[in-house]
């Protein structure tokens, strides 16, 4: 972070009123503007803001379209992205704003990588991105606005930050500042953000902070304003069923895409309730929401390159890491002893000292405890990388590969078969979540960054699929039982009959029937087709026992393993050449 120069102040230039300094970044708002094109969809711009919240330890995820309704002020339109994690303080708020600064680099435990994820996935949503977070008793606001940095004239890329504490006795915000300088500072950071930002009063923002951060001690809280428009001056992302959705431009409804199907399977263990205007999303278990699911290691024979690449990083990590740890000790040492030495020192600069204290010792416990992490990440060496199959009996035509990173859904490759009918591999899915040590992903999440190494675990993996079909069950091999679930014929790609109640009822004793508790976060087994078909409609389902597990749910933790001697592959016939479509 670094400072405005008030010698470089223009006359006009909106950022500096009186020569004020305002936070600056060190790149351009041209480069803030390039953050916004690394996401194909909305949809992964919104999913980037939900890692940063489950990296930060959030339990739930609120996700709220504001100013959508008929007769809601269109320009004040926005979208919050609410959680309940760690929060920040005014110093940990500032450093999210750095380009490339995160400490959960080369850390198999977080998603976020690259420390570019609040500002590729806001500026994908909109223009003007409003971060609130709340910590240790502390508010703190800061805006990047690109409407706000076009007006400036040196280009520097400002960033308004103000910060408030509640005052206890009257329950009201008051501002944290020190000397006449800060004074201004605040005054003019805060006229920014009631320009640029949908609270066009102070007490709208504070109205703001105390609704939308919740009640517990820290969270965070992300608004989007200034939302993306189409050619044809229409929202990107609509508000429809009370749902946010990405309008199909055919006109047919039936194309429209929703956020809450983008996020179902977006994470591999899901550890969080996502809601979206109050609806609680139906994040699924992936591996469990298959029939008949095996695992299986695998092999990591011709993987050295992906283990010493790992080794190698996670050195270079631990290296930098160890240096700020050093550093952060060095400061905490001189903290103290400013604390021990100055006798003359107020009780509000004691206490700011103090504050400033803990939280280097913070960081510096959280560089020790990320670094051992790391070294223990390196003795692993990708040996024990599982590769789960199943059955999905619901879109049979749609054989594939699911690859995660972390935990986080990266992307899909399908299995094609030559010849106009799929005769093996049928609806088998697989599902591989790979450290992004071991196989590094774009800085969109959208893909891997090495094609030929993905390649080559591909390689790995079909041989891994077809042998998981010949152990399968033999039903899944027979023309009668894809028959009963509304099939054509054996070898149809989709279910025509799917709707029928019959068919409904089959496809739910197969598939894992489990829903997540919006209380206890566990994917609790639903063994009642009533009660599961009204879990649907439920949009904040919870355990209906007390969030206590049964024996049955116990015995179903356990996947079996994948059995792997050779055996007789499915139909009787000849194999079919695997296919594989990038």
């Amino acid at each position: 972070r670094t400072m405005a120069d008030p010698g470089a102040a223009t006359a006009g230039d909106p950022a500096v009123d009186d020569l004020v300094e305002l936070d600056c970044l060190q790149i351009t708002a041209e480069h803030i503007r390039a953050n916004g094109t690394l996401h194909s969809s909305p949809f992964a711009g919104v999913a980037e803001l939900i890692d940063n919240a489950v990296d930060s330890g959030a339990k739930y995820v609120k996700i709220d379209n504001r100013g959508c309704k008929k007769g809601d002020d269109a320009t004040k339109r926005h979208i919050l992205v609410m959680d309940d994690g760690s929060g920040m303080d005014r110093k940990e708020a500032l450093k999210t704003i750095l380009v490339g600064h995160s400490m959960k680099r080369a850390d198999e435990t977080t998603i976020g990588q690259f420390g570019n994820g609040l500002k590729s996935g806001s500026m994908r949503l909109g223009e003007t991105m409003l971060l609130a977070t709340k910590k240790n008793e502390e508010y703190t606001v800061l805006m990047i606005c690109l409407r706000y940095m076009a007006t400036v004239v040196n280009q520097k890329c400002y960033v308004p930050c103000i910060s408030y504490r509640k005052n206890r006795a009257t329950k009201k915000l008051e501002p944290i500042r020190m000397g006449d300088e800060n004074t201004a500072k605040h005054a003019t950071a805060l006229a920014k953000i009631l320009h640029y930002s949908p609270f066009k009063t102070e007490g709208d923002l504070h109205n703001f902070l105390k609704t939308s951060i919740g009640m517990g001690p820290t969270g965070t809280t992300v608004c989007i304003s200034n939302l993306r428009k189409l050619e044809d001056d229409t929202w990107e992302m609509k508000n429809r069923n009370d749902e946010l959705a990405v309008v199909s431009r055919d006109g047919d409804e039936r194309n429209d895409e929703f956020l809450s199907t983008y996020l179902q399977q977006l994470y591999f263990n899901p550890k969080v309730v996502i809601k979206i205007n109050s609806k609680q999303v139906r994040l699924q278990d992936p591996v469990r929401s298959l029939a008949d699911p095996r695992w299986t290691l695998l092999s990591n024979t011709g993987l050295n390159l992906f283990a010493k690449r790992k080794d190698e990083y996670i050195d270079k990590e631990v290296k930098r890491l160890e240096a700020e740890r050093v550093k952060a000790k060095a400061n905490q040492t001189h903290l103290f002893n400013l604390t021990m030495d100055n006798t003359e020192m107020s009780s509000s600069e004691k206490k700011k000292l103090a504050a400033d204290h803990r939280r280097v010792q913070r960081e510096a416990e959280e560089y020790q405890k990320t670094i051992e992490n790391l070294n223990e990440q390196k003795t692993n060496r990708g040996a024990d990388i599982r590769v789960y199959f199943g059955i999905d009996v619901e879109k049979r035509g749609e054989p594939r590969m699911v690859f995660y990173s972390n935990g986080r859904r990266i992307c899909d490759k399908r299995f094609l078969l030559k010849g106009d009918t799929f005769k093996q591999l049928m609806g088998v899915v697989c599902l591989i979540d790979i450290p992004s040590t071991f196989l590094p992903t774009a800085t969109n999440r959208e893909h891997f960054e090495i094609t030929s190494e993905l390649e080559v675990v591909v390689k790995k993996i079909l041989p891994l699929a077809k042998l998981y079909f010949a152990h399968a069950d033999k039903k899944y091999k027979t023309a009668e039982f894809w028959k009963s679930l509304g099939y054509d014929h054996p070898y149809a790609e989709d279910s025509a009959n799917i709707e029928k109640e019959g068919v409904q009822k089959m496809m739910f004793e197969m598939m894992g029937n489990r829903r997540q508790c919006s209380r206890c976060l566990h994917f609790r087994v639903v063994e009642d087709m009533r009660l599961w078909l009204n879990s649907m409609e439920n949009p904040n389902f919870q355990c209906p026992d007390g969030c206590m597990k049964t024996e049955k749910e116990f015995r179903d933790e356990t996947i079996k393993e994948l059995d792997r001697r050779s055996k007789q592959t499915a139909y009787g016939e000849e194999d079919e050449k695997l296919l594989l479509m990038v």
